[in-house]
């Protein structure tokens, strides 16, 4: 299965999917001392959100673990953004 991993971020897209897929899984690991608001979403263009995946606050040192199955149409991408412009992991499962 393909992954989307980033380390370290604050706000990054994945590549566009040109052929439907899913996201199987997903988790948000905050690595700064403070809670942080992190937002995943599905996006056809450069930062405006088709559909929100998570939308919440990850308290210093926590993870968000999904494992529901998300669809992505093909020409859209998935965006990770957290504030502040903390220190956040990101790893995608995508089948």
């Amino acid at each position: 299965m393909p992954v989307f991993r980033r380390v370290d971020i604050f706000k990054q897209s994945s590549e566009i999917f040109n052929i439907p897929c899913y996201i199987k899984s997903f988790s948000l690991t905050n690595t700064s001392g403070s809670s942080i608001d992190a937002e995943v979403t599905i996006t056809n263009d450069a930062e405006t959100p088709a559909y929100y995946i998570y939308a919440g606050t990850i308290a210093a040192n926590d993870c968000v673990l999904y494992n529901i199955p998300i669809k992505i149409l093909p020409g859209h991408k998935i965006f990770v953004h957290s504030n502040p412009s903390n220190i956040m992991n990101c790893y995608f499962t995508i089948e």
